[in-house]
Formats: structure tokens, sequence, C-alpha cells
């Protein structure tokens, strides 16, 4: 049951993706993405409940569910729910009709890597998965093309891409002290990375120092002032 409630929280927004750029019709696409978000959201709410017996890995290892990503899975979709439902009356007033298929493609697009991006079973490619939500959202944040919009996206590619890389430093430190250890990238038992890594603590040190730094910048005033330009 879980495998095929998964397929259909990453198959829906993929759907609605096809449905907006086959038929660039601004209703049917606004249509599409909305019943994709109810799709998800429903069947996202097990999820977390069925994760507890886990966690569950798929294809090879390189996918894993436990109650950690289950629970963001979730937040991510009652967002989409919720922000689909707004989005509708929000767009039609924009005078961007000719475009609207466009957005709703970024949106379930969007959508789609922030569910995948929490089952990831390695950081490095759980990290490539951040950064294109930060690139696709860029798209998102200045698709009404006014100057304001405009602002706000380079705003927030170029201050939340400094944060992200701060990050990938503290990333590339992680690795480094957890490949030392259990000569693999893959880490089922991320509970115990910290525990385990005592031997390393001084990679894990920094990886904490880089990871948070890139976590604080991203919530600094800067990034606040970004978004609230959007």
């Amino acid at each position: 049951m879980l495998t095929y409630l998964l397929l259909t929280i990453f198959i829906a927004p993929l759907v609605a993706i096809l449905i907006a750029l086959i038929t660039r019709h601004p209703r049917l696409s606004e249509f599409a993405n909305l019943t994709a978000s109810i799709i998800t959201f429903l069947a996202v709410l097990p999820v977390p409940f069925l994760s507890m017996q886990g966690p569950f890995y798929f294809l090879n290892n390189y996918f894993i569910l436990d109650s950690l990503s289950a629970w963001v899975m979730l937040c991510v979709g009652v967002v989409y729910f919720l922000a689909s439902i707004y989005t509708i009356g929000y767009m039609r007033m924009q005078h961007v009709e000719k475009r609207l298929f466009y957005y709703y493609a970024l949106f379930a697009l969007f959508a789609f890597i922030m569910f995948i991006a929490p089952m990831m079973n390695n950081i490095v490619v759980y990290w490539i998965g951040i950064e294109m939500s930060t690139i696709v959202s860029t798209f998102l944040v200045g698709f009404v093309q006014a100057p304001k919009s405009i602002e706000a996206a380079w705003k927030y590619i170029i201050i939340v891409s400094a944060g992200i890389a701060l990050a990938l430093l503290g990333i590339i430190f992680f690795l480094l002290g957890w490949y030392i250890y259990f000569r693999t990238y893959l880490y089922p038992h991320l509970a115990c990375t910290f525990k385990n890594c005592i031997a390393n603590k001084s990679h894990i040190t920094h990886a904490r120092i880089f990871i948070s730094a890139g976590g604080f910048w991203n919530q600094s005033r800067f990034s606040a002032d970004a978004h609230l330009v959007a």
C-alpha cells in the first residue's frame, strides 16, 4: 500500500506538468494542478503513520522513507494543497493568461521536487534536490515580470544560493567523516550519524558549523526582504 501511495504522490504532479505543457490552456492547467494537489494531499495523509513501521528502502537503497521524511512530505502536501487553492484567484488577477500554463507547470514541478527530495538516501543528491527547488521557485517568484517581482527573484536566488553554498561545504565535511567510518556515501542509519562518527569528530564539527551557517544565512533579514518583495 505504501508503494502505491508514494507512486501516486510522485505521478500526480508529473501528470499536471504534462497536461499544462501539452494543452497550454490556462484553465485546464489550473484544474490539473489543483487536482494533483488534492490527490497528493489525500495520498500523503496516511504516509507518516505507515512510516512508523519503517524505515523503508526503495530502488537499491537510493530512496528511504522514515518518520522524518514522511512528516516533511506531509507538510509539503498540506502547503501544496492550500497554495494551489489560493493561487487560482491570485494569478487570475495578474493578467498573464497566455503564459499561465508555464506557471502551473513550474508550480507542479516545484511540488514534485519537494516531495521527492526528502526521500533521497544520499545527502549530496538531497542537496541537489534543494538547489533544484531554489531554481524552480526563482522562476515562480519572478513570473509576473513586474519590476518588484524581478528584483525579488534576483535577491532570492543570490541570497538563498549563498546559504546553500555554505551548506554544501558542511555536506562535504559530513561526507568525508561518514565515508572514513562507513566506506559508503549511503547512510541508512542517519539517527546514529554523530554518535558513530566520534572518531572523525572534527569533520562532523566543521559540517555542523557550515550547515548551521547556511541555515542562519537563509533566515537573515536580507532573505526576509527578498520574500517580502515577492
